[in-house]
């Protein structure tokens, strides 16, 4: 009975650092650290694609000459880079558009895509 009501207080901790370590990435303003900065990025469009992709349903089948209907994107999609690049000296880039990138890199530069 000690090992299953200490199991499960150290369980609890773990959840309980989990929740704070979370609630850290998304409200701390980290952009003046660098690197925090570059990772709570990381972290807001990892977290919505994953709470995404659990919270939606799986397609229902639908008459076959019903016309696919669009699907709205989100704020997370919209902000989203679409191009990457490398620049001048060799660091990898991201841009929402191409208008971002240099002119005399757009033709190195490569749409991401979702899949």
């Amino acid at each position: 009975m000690k090992k299953i009501i200490s199991f499960l207080i150290w369980t609890v901790c773990f959840i309980v650092l989990l929740i704070i370590s979370d609630q850290f990435l998304l409200r701390y303003p980290g952009s003046s650290v660098p690197v925090l900065g570059e990772f709570q990025r990381f972290y807001h469009s990892f977290r919505s694609r994953v709470l995404q992709e659990s919270l939606t349903l799986p397609p229902t089948e639908t008459a076959p000459s019903a016309a696919p209907a669009s699907v709205p994107q989100t704020a997370a999609e919209k902000a989203a880079p679409q191009y990457i690049y490398v620049d001048e000296s060799g660091q990898l880039n991201f841009a929402s558009t191409l208008d971002e990138i240099p002119p005399r890199l757009r033709d190195a530069a490569e749409p991401l895509t979702g899949d």
